[in-house]
């Protein structure tokens, strides 16, 4: 008898658990993707689809059509105080 319980609930906690994670899928499946392309070195103008008309970027050319692009930006000289600006979306001093 007690063996019975027990696998009842366990099928009831297994069906109960897969309707909780299929409902997460759908809400996720809603929000936007989101991609920061970070390089080393690379100026405003180093890329095709910024107006330079001998670096060839195909690939981010397609994809800057795809996009936003964002024109007003500031980095800082070291990768640190870069990615704790994105991380916390403040500027470093």
């Amino acid at each position: 008898m007690k063996e019975k319980i027990l696998l009842s609930s366990a099928i009831i906690t297994a069906a109960i658990s897969g309707c909780v994670s299929e409902t997460d899928k759908q809400q996720t499946a809603d929000q936007p993707n989101v991609i920061l392309i970070i390089t080393d070195d690379q100026g405003y103008g180093d890329l095709g689809f910024y107006g330079n008309p001998d670096i060839k970027t195909p690939v981010l050319d397609k994809l800057a059509k795809q996009s936003t692009r964002f024109s007003n930006f500031y980095v800082c000289p070291v990768c640190a105080p870069t990615r704790s600006s994105i991380m916390t979306g403040r500027y470093s001093l």
